[in-house]
């Protein structure tokens, strides 16, 4: 059975006995126990006392109740200086304090890599060396890179064009370029090495080019691949791969065609010839005017 609140019981009770806490009182300091039938001096002063106890119960009464989770652990969202859910939050960023929260050096057993982004606890210039243990860097914690062989226009001598079956040199609002012929099939053969330190087999190789009007052209490319210091010959260089599709340029702007595939031919160091054919015998080529390439682009991927 609930009755009323232990607070509520304490006040009532001290307000009933008020005289006989004052002639305790009385008592106790040496005096003769005596009721005082109306109220004195010492009645009022207890009296007030009494009323701001009484305020200041009733202002802890009028406090919520603390937040008790329904189960455990807790689990939902994180909040304050916490970030994501229970029951593993992380702590916010914003609610560490430089120099206070994370004063002194920071160990491997204290920082997790999962719990790193890119480009935001490691942005800018915030690692140096003397962040960085000897020894502790190796080709694991190094990401690959891309190497571009880039072969414009310029760059290519008469054996690529100029002859039978190839096209020629020429301009296009004064970028130097190579025309291919809209009635003719014409290719284009470049050769270049393939860096050292080759890390993957996957070979990049486009083709950017522009016209002086608009429609499909249609491409076919084959690479080739030697290793040098071996019995491969130019002869009968292993093919790498070969693709062909259409590429739609508008007039004046600048268009790319790519190849892109793996091969367990290719290596480091290989001598590698590109080749790249307008077919424009085919019917999806419609493209009436000169396809007028500017570079080429050869991408390999190496470690660092």
């Amino acid at each position: 059975m609930r009755g009323k609140p232990f607070s509520a019981r304490i006040r009532e009770h001290i307000r009933r006995n008020v005289v006989g806490y004052i002639a305790l009182f009385c008592f106790v300091i040496g005096g003769t126990a005596v009721a005082v039938p109306s109220p004195s001096k010492q009645i009022k002063k207890l009296s007030k006392r009494i009323n701001a106890l009484d305020q200041r119960i009733a202002a802890l009464e009028g406090e919520p109740d603390p937040a008790i989770p329904a189960s455990l652990p807790p689990t939902g969202p994180a909040g304050g200086d916490l970030n994501g859910t229970f029951p593993n939050p992380q702590v916010q960023e914003a609610g560490l304090n430089s120099g206070g929260d994370l004063s002194g050096p920071l160990s491997a057993a204290q920082v997790s890599e999962a719990g790193l982004e890119a480009g935001g606890d490691l942005a800018g210039s915030t690692v140096a060396a003397a962040q960085i243990d000897v020894g502790v860097v190796g080709a694991p914690e190094i990401a690959d890179v891309l190497q571009r062989v880039v072969l414009s226009a310029s760059e290519l001598g008469s054996a690529s064009v100029g002859g039978a079956g190839q096209p020629d040199f020429g301009t296009q609002s004064g970028f130097p370029v190579i025309l291919f012929d809209p009635d003719t099939d014409e290719t284009l053969d470049v050769v270049v090495r393939a860096p050292d330190g080759v890390t993957s087999n996957l070979v990049d190789i486009r083709l950017f080019f522009t016209s002086t009007g608009s429609g499909p052209v249609r491409w076919a490319g084959v690479a080739n691949a030697v290793t040098p210091d071996s019995a491969e010959t130019l002869a009968a260089a292993p093919q790498l791969f070969t693709a062909s599709g259409p590429a739609t340029v508008t007039s004046g702007q600048v268009q790319d065609f790519g190849l892109a595939a793996s091969s367990a031919n290719f290596q480091s160091g290989d001598v590698v010839r590109v080749s790249f054919t307008r077919d424009a015998n085919n019917a999806g080529d419609t493209l009436t005017a000169d396809a007028a390439v500017l570079a080429v682009v050869v991408s390999f991927t190496t470690g660092r």
